[in-house]
């Protein structure tokens, strides 16, 4: 008789995991889009800003005074089985 009870409970169990994940809301499909410097928090120098003079060993957050060749190059390629 045990058994029985396990295997009803198994089948209640399963049968609310279907019903739930048809109630469940469907995400929407966003493609992501590429970052860009505001995403980040770097530190700009101001022109007429301090500069910090450090003696001894402490940690400060850097600036960055030149980000480089900051460009997005979009994926093109497609994936999938050959």
């Amino acid at each position: 008789m045990p058994f029985l009870q396990i295997l009803g409970r198994l089948a209640l169990a399963a049968l609310f995991s279907v019903i739930s994940s048809f109630l469940s809301p469907r995400p929407k499909n966003q493609s992501p889009k590429p970052g860009t410097l505001e995403d980040f928090s770097i530190q700009n120098p101001d022109e007429g800003a301090v500069v910090i003079k450090i003696y001894g060993s402490a940690w400060v957050s850097p600036q960055v005074h030149g980000f480089g060749d900051l460009y997005v190059e979009p994926i093109r390629k497609k994936g999938g089985k050959k």
